[in-house]
């Protein structure tokens, strides 16, 4: 199915009128699970951006150095998984948002 992903995506950067012909049985779960897929390869990468640009930032302006809190190392990591985790639910509501704007 990953595969079938990855052509679907060349297929629409390539050669859209053939892939809309081609995608036209696919159902409404074919779509939710193409666009779950999506938007958990985003968040994958904004936890990272968003967990390597805390720790930069952190260091840079030496935020949270206080000595013997072990908590004060663990916060990249945890930044990283709220920004998965609101990365994700918010492109689940901002998808069902936008669909219900486009069929007013």
């Amino acid at each position: 199915m990953v595969l079938s992903i990855v052509e679907r995506i060349k297929g629409f950067l390539f050669s859209p009128s053939e892939t809309f012909d081609a995608s036209k049985e696919d159902t409404l779960g074919d779509a939710l699970y193409y666009i779950m897929v999506i938007l958990a390869i985003y968040a994958v990468l904004i936890a990272i951006i968003a967990a390597i640009a805390f720790s930069l930032t952190r260091r840079m302006l030496g935020l949270f150095s206080v000595p013997g809190m072990p908590l004060a190392t663990a916060t990249a990591p945890m930044v990283g998984v709220l920004f998965f985790a609101f990365a994700l639910v918010g492109g689940i509501i901002g998808v069902l948002i936008l669909g219900l704007w486009l069929h007013l």
